[in-house]
């Protein structure tokens, strides 16, 4: 049955067949209408169902299902970003282990960093937040799924990252006569 009245679906069907009577009044447009009733519940649960078995259009269960199957329930964030995240997720590929990509795939994660590659093949990933509360541990053991297993990686857990550098628009001078510790521009905030 598709989407709507299951009696206009049950009267299109049969009215090009010429055999029932199907106007409003007719016995035949009774029973067709004591099906419906007994349709439409079942034709609301397709409909769910088939919304649920598709990423894009899912909103509850069939969300709940994939996060089940490739990572951690994420049930405190809207449909959209929980779509979105599932979406990145399945789009990892072979070719993906690019700084770029692997800051996607750990997006998808909920694990906003930054991930650069050094001259030496060193992957060093500056994690900036995670949605939950994960410990260091956690964060390393769900971003080792996407980190190349051929290259050491070093994982940095302090809020200040490049990116955060360069929003300051600060000179090495100006930055030098702050006079910090490293331990100071590490948990540096301003």
């Amino acid at each position: 049955m598709p989407k709507g009245n299951p009696l206009s679906s049950l009267c299109a069907k049969l009215t090009p067949t010429r055999l029932y009577s199907c106007e409003p009044g007719s016995l035949v447009y009774a029973e067709l209408s004591a099906y419906a009733k007994a349709l439409a519940p079942l034709c609301d649960l397709l409909d769910e169902l088939q919304k649920e078995a598709f990423i894009p259009t899912a909103l509850s269960f069939g969300l709940a299902l994939r996060e089940r199957l490739c990572g951690p329930e994420l049930a405190f964030l809207p449909p959209q970003e929980r779509r979105d995240r599932l979406l990145s997720r399945g789009a990892v590929t072979v070719n993906d282990y690019t700084p770029k990509g692997i800051q996607n795939a750990l997006f998808s994660l909920g694990i906003r960093a930054t991930v650069c590659e050094s001259a030496d093949q060193t992957v060093y990933v500056n994690v900036i937040s995670a949605d939950r509360d994960l410990s260091q541990n956690q964060i390393i053991a769900a971003a080792s799924e996407f980190l190349p297993a051929h290259c050491p990686c070093s994982f940095d857990f302090s809020p200040l990252s490049w990116s955060l550098i360069d929003t300051k628009d600060l000179s090495f001078d100006a930055m030098d006569q702050a006079g910090l510790s490293w331990e100071q521009i590490d948990a540096f905030q301003n």
